[in-house]
């Protein structure tokens, strides 16, 4: 599996939809493969990744129904919310994961060891990104707000702006161009009591962890 990172051509504008502006020429990317512990409620979710020469742009549509978002600070335990990930990859075995609710609230780690701990469940190696790190993220959001249940259907919109500056300080000399390779997965995942849902862009397969790099894919910048 493999997606093409396309150079964003023309104004970033998160709020236009998946199928217009800047955003209409690039492929999308469906995140669509379901775990089994997942509940019958399988929200279709899109995404779009694309990149200038200072920042990536990541953009998720999600048709959704059951939607819940409790948490509102940096570095909370939002996957259980209504939720959309991102674990990027660019070399060697560290990464980043970007999880974000629905009503913006972010949490990312850099990761140097995803081994977790048998009892815990802790991961063994991680950063925790700092208040002025996360003040660098551009966060678009279409719902707001703690959201204790929706449940009727609604459709919402996620993007992500995320500075070069930023992954250089993981991952120095990084660069965005055509040709780099990098890996990848993606996935949405929480909702409310019941309605629970675990869905990824590149298989999973094992224990339900979704910090597994090796089941990662490819990023081709183009």
């Amino acid at each position: 599996m493999e997606y093409s990172v396309c150079r964003m051509k023309g104004p970033v504008d998160f709020s236009c939809g998946l199928d217009n502006g800047c955003w209409a020429e690039l492929p999308a990317l469906v995140i669509g493969s379901v775990r089994s512990e997942s509940t019958p409620h399988r929200p279709w979710t899109v995404a779009k990744l694309g990149y200038d020469d200072c920042c990536l742009y990541l953009c998720y549509e999600v048709d959704d129904r059951y939607v819940r978002s409790m948490e509102t600070q940096y570095n909370t335990n939002v996957c259980v919310d209504s939720c959309v990930e991102f674990f990027v990859q660019p070399r060697g075995k560290e990464y980043l994961n970007f999880e974000t609710n629905c009503s913006g609230a972010i949490l990312t780690y850099f990761i140097s060891d995803w081994q977790r701990d048998p009892v815990t469940g802790a991961i063994a190696g991680y950063q925790a990104l700092s208040e002025q790190d996360f003040k660098q993220i551009a966060i678009y959001h279409s719902l707001s707000g703690q959201i204790e249940g929706i449940a009727d259907p609604v459709k919402w919109r996620l993007g992500l702006r995320i500075p070069l500056a930023l992954l250089r300080k993981f991952f120095p000399g990084l660069e965005l161009k055509a040709g780099e390779t990098w890996r990848a997965n993606f996935y949405k995942c929480g909702g409310m009591k019941g309605y629970e849902h675990w869905i990824t862009w590149s298989p999973v397969g094992g224990k339900l962890n979704f910090h597994q790099p090796e089941f990662f894919d490819t990023l081709k910048f183009v």
